[in-house]
């Protein structure tokens, strides 16, 4: 038969039927380059929107530490204040 490959063992049938090039030494695949779609109108409505509203919450969450941070600022002031003031009144009954 001409044409016709005859594998004598099972590495031989291996190489055949994976299509390895025997004269290269090496496995090389073909392989379908594929472009990655870009997303539609809709989907890129959605990805803006969704940026957009996580934009927001970091915004808002910035300006809610922010007065959390003010507060905290009054309150250690009042404190210091507190702690001077009790040091004055016990000092004075010494």
């Amino acid at each position: 038969m001409t044409g016709t490959r005859t594998c004598t063992n099972t590495n031989e049938l291996f190489i055949f039927l994976c299509g390895i090039q025997e004269s290269s030494g090496a496995y090389n695949p073909q392989v379908e380059a594929i472009s990655p779609s870009l997303p539609n109108d809709e989907a890129r409505d959605v990805i803006k929107q969704s940026k957009e509203e996580l934009l927001q919450s970091i915004n808002r969450a910035d300006r809610e530490i922010g007065i959390v941070e003010q507060n905290l600022k009054k309150l250690q002031a009042k404190q210091v204040k507190h702690v001077v003031v009790v040091i004055l009144n016990e000092t004075d009954r010494c």
